[in-house]
């Protein structure tokens, strides 16, 4: 019995996390799933309501090496570059919401953790809906780091305020 309820569970969560798709086109990207770029991009990017904190203060927020804490779009924890937003400091799986109180929030999607690429000889295949390599306890413990610093410290205090306002 278990077993089945936890096969059922995992059967919903899936269905809960993938976009709908079109079988009759295929992916420009990646592996052929099936998904069109809209499917992707939606997956990628379409917010599920989290909130991690304002954007505006993840993009003030220092690494501990002193560069912008989104520098390497968050590669350094294994998060993947989202090639159809290429402007965006934000990785595949993050998106950038207005929240509740008008401000815009930096969140995760399902896409964060469970889009992954693998390496065959010369070609990447980015595999949607499978589990990432990400270090997601690395990336929280380094955010982390990183707003203590702001509060202990008034000079990073002083630079982090004059960014946001």
């Amino acid at each position: 019995m278990r077993k089945r309820l936890s096969a059922a569970a995992l059967a919903v969560l899936m269905s809960a996390c993938a976009p709908p798709s079109d079988p009759s086109s295929t992916a420009s990207t990646g592996s052929n799933q099936g998904w069109t770029a809209v499917d992707r991009a939606a997956f990628y990017r379409l917010d599920q309501g989290s909130q991690i904190m304002p954007a505006a203060w993840m993009a003030n927020l220092k690494a501990k090496d002193g560069q912008p804490f989104l520098a390497d779009r968050l590669a350094r924890y294994g998060y993947l570059q989202n090639e159809a937003d290429p402007l965006s400091p934000l990785p595949v799986g993050f998106t950038n919401a207005v929240g509740q109180s008008g401000e815009a929030m930096v969140g995760m999607t399902c896409a964060a953790c469970h889009t992954r690429e693998i390496k065959v000889g010369p070609r990447t295949l980015r595999i949607d809906g499978g589990p990432a390599f990400a270090d997601f306890q690395s990336f929280v413990a380094d955010l982390d780091d990183a707003v203590a610093q702001v509060l202990k410290t008034p000079a990073a205090f002083q630079a982090f305020a004059a960014g946001v306002l």
